[in-house]
């Protein structure tokens, strides 16, 4: 990653929080990132993968206040090849 503007220092302290979090939990979800401070997961996910992290996406179940059901993205650590 460059740091070649002033904002790519708080991108990069958010890629560090999304990092740590994986490795402390196994994933992370939209709701669980606001809980660092990231509002854009999915852009931090697609900055992570241009700079070479393997991150794979599953699509998970997850029951709404209303006691509906919705689908969100969850991101973890890809297989190492």
């Amino acid at each position: 990653f460059l740091l070649n503007r002033s904002s790519d220092l708080l991108v990069m302290n958010q890629i560090n929080k999304i990092s740590n979090w994986i490795d402390r939990h196994g994933s992370i979800t939209q709701r669980q990132a606001n809980f660092i401070g990231c509002e854009r997961l999915a852009s931090r996910i697609c900055e992570m993968k241009k700079a070479g992290f393997n991150i794979k996406k599953e699509m998970i179940k997850v029951r709404n206040a209303d006691g509906t059901f919705s689908y969100v993205a969850s991101y973890s650590w890809g297989e190492s090849v």
